[in-house]
């Protein structure tokens, strides 16, 4: 039973150093933050939200800062000594799980930028059909890019926002409790086994696990897919045999993007919407 129930928890986990080159504040990340943590706040719409907020070795300040943007909402805090990124990715699923406040929960990392109302969107669509298993905000440049991405998708209108299916994202993503609880094995070949995270995602909505095309263009010129579909089944074929087969949905355009310079969400001009939070 949900006690003191809202609409959605959300665990967001951060550390204090930069990751890749983001496109913002690539030598500062505690100014990165408060643009992330403000675009985050504006996403929430008037969703009820319950935090966990996952600082990993960060000095004072970032506690301070999320005390200070969101000091409207139900927020926790959970400082760990430097456990690293895996570390921190499976005590978020395991907030998740054990927590009885909300089915609806998000996975949260801390180099997203986000438009406003990007979650309340998310999470209305999340609630809208029971095919809906997973959400990114994401629309990742790279299915634009890679062949990987050569599928057919559903195609669905929901308020003002297109949604289709895909076959991977990143660690940031909306599902439910009961989901990510069944599933966690899966999700935790990431720490446990150094699987990709398209690679597991490979499994769930198994969408080209069985791409023999990238075989081809492995042998002509390295390309990664056909890593990525080597480790989904060596870490996950239980799943691609036996497991159901899930859809995974992310937004046309894009309700946010990943802040790495080389992954940013194409068709929006993000420095617009960063410079509002600058």
């Amino acid at each position: 039973m949900m006690t003191n129930k809202k609409d959605l928890v959300i665990v967001y986990r951060i550390y204090p150093g930069v990751s890749k080159i983001p496109l913002i504040h690539p030598e500062d990340k505690f100014e990165l933050s408060k643009v992330a943590v403000k675009s985050l706040k504006d996403a929430l719409g008037k969703l009820n939200v319950k935090f966990w907020i996952i600082l990993d070795n960060c000095p004072d300040i970032y506690e301070n800062l999320f005390k200070e943007i969101l000091f409207n909402y139900d927020v926790e805090f959970l400082h760990l000594n430097g456990v690293g990124n895996y570390g921190t990715y499976e005590k978020q699923i395991e907030i998740l799980i054990n927590q009885n406040i909300a089915e609806t929960v998000y996975l949260a990392e801390d180099d997203y930028l986000f438009l406003p109302n990007a979650l309340e969107e998310a999470y209305k669509y999340f609630n809208s059909s029971n095919d809906v298993d997973f959400i990114t905000i994401y629309d990742n440049l790279d299915y634009y890019k890679k062949q990987l991405h050569s599928y057919q998708s559903v195609i669905r209108f929901h308020s003002k926002t297109i949604w289709r299916t895909v076959s991977c994202t990143t660690g940031s993503f909306m599902t439910s409790k009961t989901l990510l609880k069944k599933n966690r094995w899966i999700f935790e070949t990431l720490s446990k086994n150094n699987n990709f995270d398209s690679s597991l995602w490979m499994s769930l909505t198994k969408k080209n696990i069985l791409q023999l095309s990238s075989l081809y263009r492995f042998l002509k010129s390295q390309d990664r897919d056909l890593i990525r579909i080597i480790k989904s089944w060596l870490f996950c074929w239980r799943q691609i045999l036996f497991g159901k087969k899930y859809k995974l949905w992310a937004p046309l355009p894009s309700l946010g993007t990943h802040l790495d310079k080389d992954g940013i969400s194409p068709t929006i001009n993000w420095k617009d919407v960063y410079e509002k939070y600058n």
